[in-house]
């Protein structure tokens, strides 16, 4: 828990930071996801859930740091349907994300597209003990957390963003269970200021 808290005030220091230097957005969204494990992501089925989240661009204008932090939920397994805001089955994560931001089209002072490449430290902090799979499975234990790549295009219009984001998960969400790697697509929509 200490490194939980630890990690998160130093984001928010981050971003206290940034938004004296280049500014911030304020964002929320959905999130579907898939692993390539056929135990927890079943065929035809998908997790998902939703996000939100204040990232700071640090000192740039055409290329910029980030640094960031998200709170956001995800299906612990797969299920049928889509069912972005239902609080059973979720994970509940703080996300620390760090790294690079780039216009790759400035149209206008209030025009742009653009592109990231971040680092996401993913930290479980609650999940739905009573999803879990029987331990008899092996797949009883879920790790504190887990790291993902995250690359994605975006559009600013003014003060408000629209991003299309992919987290590619670089390590696993359950204990020793090295295909249950999570990844996932994000839309989000926000305002930055």
């Amino acid at each position: 828990m200490f490194r939980i808290l630890s990690t998160v005030l130093l984001f928010f220091g981050l971003i206290n930071y940034s938004i004296s230097q280049s500014g911030a957005n304020v964002y929320g969204g959905v999130a579907i996801g898939q692993s390539q494990d056929n135990f927890i992501s079943q065929s035809g089925q998908s997790h998902s859930g939703f996000l939100v989240g204040l990232d700071g661009r640090l000192v740039g204008d055409d290329m910029y740091f980030l640094a960031g932090v998200q709170y956001a939920t995800l299906s612990l397994v797969s299920e049928e349907s889509l069912s972005f805001f239902s609080s059973t089955n979720k994970m509940k994560m703080i996300k620390g994300r760090i790294g690079v931001g780039f216009n790759l089209i400035r149209f206008s002072e209030s025009f742009a597209i653009r592109s990231k490449l971040l680092g996401s430290f993913n930290f479980i902090n609650d999940f739905d003990n009573a999803r879990l799979p029987a331990p008899s499975t092996g797949y009883a234990s879920v790790n504190d957390g887990y790291l993902g790549a995250v690359t994605g295009l975006g559009v600013d219009l003014g003060i408000f963003t629209f991003d299309v984001e992919f987290e590619y998960g670089v390590m696993n969400v359950f204990y020793q269970k090295s295909q249950t790697k999570y990844n996932t697509l994000s839309l989000t929509g926000g305002i930055k200021f």
